[in-house]
């Protein structure tokens, strides 16, 4: 090994010790399969990252606003209604809020301070995310029909 290399080694950062960030794309894919608790809490994780709290808390309280209104509004869309159009939706709004405000994959790449979520990682939480997310929709669509009286 010559100086020069082991003076590089000397200085980089371990990615261990960098912050994990998410990349645009993997916040758009998140959320897209995940539902929009996945993009939310990859915003937010992100946001804390790189130390903007005030940002991380709009982003937490405005996603929970949203999801509930999501969840309020779903049962009544005509029957007709495409399937795609909503997660379509909110997958794009999550990303263009990371591609705006956020750090792009090519920056965190390069970067000594944060490193790229694995896709291994994103790929079990957004997993998780769909999961407690079907929970809260068959809940609400549960309570709505037993207050109906349809069940």
């Amino acid at each position: 090994m010559d100086a020069r290399a082991s003076s590089l080694e000397a200085t980089a950062t371990p990615q261990e010790d960098k912050t994990p960030v998410y990349s645009p794309g993997q916040v758009k894919a998140g959320t897209f399969l995940g539902g929009p608790l996945v993009g939310i809490y990859f915003l937010y994780r992100t946001f804390k990252g790189m130390g903007q709290e005030a940002s991380a808390s709009k982003t937490l309280t405005g996603g929970l606003i949203f999801v509930i209104a999501l969840a309020a509004l779903l049962p009544f869309l005509p029957s007709r209604f495409p399937n795609i159009v909503i997660p379509l939706a909110y997958a794009l709004i999550a990303e263009s809020v990371a591609k705006r405000f956020q750090l792009k994959k090519p920056e965190i790449l390069g970067s000594d301070r944060y490193r790229l979520v694995s896709n291994w990682r994103v790929a079990a939480q957004t997993l998780a995310g769909l999961i407690i997310f079907l929970i809260v929709i068959f809940g609400e669509v549960f309570l709505i029909l037993s207050i109906r009286g349809r069940t």
